[in-house]
């Protein structure tokens, strides 16, 4: 999973400031563990924490071979774009794999009591935050060698490309190392009171909202000189790797720093109307749904120029590395603007009916589970041609930089386009065994269904938030729809919990002020609960509720069943039919 818009050249090598921090792409809450999918710009990584099963697939040099990996115990999987880590916490082991010999081996370490995991795109981080100790590998130069640092006290540690920063904010310091001319030297930086770090590719941001104040280092034409800049007023911070955006809503105004090329100069915008602010990788959105309106800025061939589009019914804004998408899900319509090879043009697609779009750097997948359809645009060698696959029955889909991945939770199944080279390709079994990896272990089986909208809005919160903007970090998907085991009789219950994101790329928002690395994500769960019989394995559900919030109110059709008993709120909607995918929009605010 690379970071909103992440680019890692489609023939194969991965650009040098391509950051890939732990990705959990997929989370299907199971009573007996969890299913969860990784994965970097070269490879996938599909973990059955219950069974202590794994399997990995892609180019077998950065990640995509794994024979030789223990999964039982393991509790976090973390990669950068050439080598995966795998962490046992009860145990205080860890496996790495990828191309260890040059970047990543950690055979020689131990990792008891560690508890964090942290990666930029040339070395690893492990913590151990209660005992206050920790260590590094990989390349020395760009953070590997953290001999000097003191982590006691430390609780948060943020990367860049090449470089970290970790924070004792009881202390009031901070301590960085790695390439010190890209944010591994913040030595004349004052830490006290600081609130949040955000990151570009090479250069970091330590802003004091309750004070006003910010602070930069790095390399300037990333963003690491703000000395002009004004902080006083400022309620969010937005950036794309290149460039970054100080937004103070309640005046109306936003002053942008760092690379002028893709973003850095964004004087002749009007920040009023309570915009939401979007990025990709060269470009920025403002979106004002006040006004209907909508600015770019920029690079105009990769997203910076939106002077021709109407705005005015924009529901959702999803982008890749050199592309963005406006959709307006009500009426089925959208535009896309930005480098047509990758994405930027969209007008040969039926947007009738899409409900989940999806990205990775060079191509879109739109799909209609009320259809059981999907359509996919941008460079075809990369994920761009997707017409000779069925998507009847999807319910989930994750890519990284080059591939796509789908899954059938309920027939315990998943599909894989792009490039084959770097996880585009995954027959079943032969190259991933599906059914091993989705298995269960109980006698009866439930379907949980969770819809989760990430959209960033101004955070609040007076700890430390990590932001890695632009630091080349994608996750493909906030909705998931996951298979669990519990004999039960049915019940529906529903519980929203706020909490802090970082380094997720969300690919929608539609109303609230939106960052590209730094989010307040809020989750609904709605837990629908139906018994019924099955074998040690993942059964297929005879029916599946497409009861999804907004979407049985803007399109009740998709709630279909073909038993629609003991599912409430489909059974209120007498639907009877389809057998849609999970209902939902994984977006990316800022991304």
């Amino acid at each position: 999973c690379s970071s909103d818009l992440n680019s890692c050249q489609h023939s194969g090598p991965v650009a040098m400031a391509s950051l890939v921090v732990m990705c959990v792409l997929l989370a299907m809450q199971g009573t007996d563990g969890t299913v969860s999918l990784h994965s970097n710009d070269a490879a996938f990584v599909m973990l059955n924490s219950a069974t202590g099963s794994g399997q990995c697939w892609g180019d077998a040099r950065f990640g995509g071979s794994c024979e030789e990996v223990d999964f039982s115990g393991v509790t976090q999987v973390v990669a950068n774009p050439y080598v995966f880590v795998a962490l046992r916490e009860a145990s205080g082991t860890a496996q790495c794999w990828g191309a260890t010999s040059m970047l990543g081996d950690c055979s020689s370490y131990d990792f008891s009591g560690i508890s964090q995991l942290h990666a930029n795109s040339y070395s690893f981080v492990a913590l151990d935050a209660a005992r206050g100790v920790g260590f590094c590998w990989g390349s020395s130069q760009y953070g590997g060698n953290c001999e000097a640092v003191d982590f006691s006290g430390v609780t948060e540690i943020h990367a860049n490309a090449l470089a970290y920063v970790a924070v004792s904010p009881s202390k009031g310091t901070g301590q960085c190392w790695g390439y010190s001319g890209y944010g591994g030297d913040c030595s004349a930086i004052d830490f006290s009171g600081v609130t949040e770090i955000h990151a570009s590719d090479y250069a970091f941001v330590a802003w004091n909202r309750a004070a006003g104040t910010g602070q930069c280092w790095g390399s300037a034409s990333y963003g690491g000189d703000c000395s002009a800049m004004d902080f006083s007023g400022v309620s969010a911070i937005v950036g794309n790797g290149q460039a970054f955006l100080a937004l103070d809503r309640a005046a109306g105004t936003g002053r942008c720093w760092g690379n002028s090329r893709y973003g850095g100069d964004c004087s002749a915008v009007d920040f009023g109307g309570n915009v939401t602010v979007f990025s990709n990788k060269h470009a920025f959105l403002a979106l004002s749904t006040e006004k209907r309106s909508g600015q770019c800025w920029g690079a105009a061939s990769f997203g910076g120029d939106c002077s021709s589009f109407d705005f005015g019914d924009i529901s959702e804004v999803h982008s890749n590395d050199y592309a963005f998408l406006a959709l307006d899900a009500a009426r089925g319509t959208a535009f896309c603007w930005g480098q047509s090879l990758y994405g930027g043009d969209c007008s040969s697609v039926d947007f009738a009916g899409v409900s989940e779009i999806y990205s990775n750097s060079y191509a879109f997948v739109a799909l209609s589970p009320g259809k059981g359809t999907g359509q996919c645009w941008g460079y075809a060698s990369v994920g761009g041609d997707c017409s000779s696959l069925n998507f009847q029955g999807t319910t989930d889909v994750f890519s990284n930089a080059n591939a796509f991945v789908a899954l059938d939770k309920n027939a315990a199944s998943g599909q894989c386009w792009g490039s084959a080279l770097q996880g585009g390709s995954c027959p079943s079994p032969a190259t991933v065994d599906f059914p091993r990896l989705l298995a269960t272990t109980t006698s009866t089986s439930s379907i949980l269904a969770s819809s989760t909208t990430a959209t960033s809005t101004e955070s609040t919160s007076a700890t430390m938030t990590q932001s890695s903007t632009g630091t080349e970090t994608r996750t493909s998907s906030m909705t998931s729809t996951s298979a669990t085991n519990t004999a039960t009789t049915t019940v529906t219950v529903s519980s929203t919990a706020t909490s802090t994101a970082s380094d997720t790329l969300t690919r929608t928002s539609s109303s609230t002020e939106s960052t590209t690395h730094s989010a307040t994500v809020t989750s609904t769960l709605t837990t629908l609960t139906t018994t019924m019989t099955s074998t040690n394995t993942l059964t297929q559900a005879r029916g599946r509720c497409r009861a999804c919030g907004r979407l049985t109110e803007r399109f009740p059709t998709v709630c279909g069943w073909n038993l629609c008993s003991g599912c409430s709120v489909c059974g209120n909607q007498g639907g009877n039919g389809g057998n849609g995918g999970n209902a939902g929009n994984a977006g990316n605010a800022g991304n």
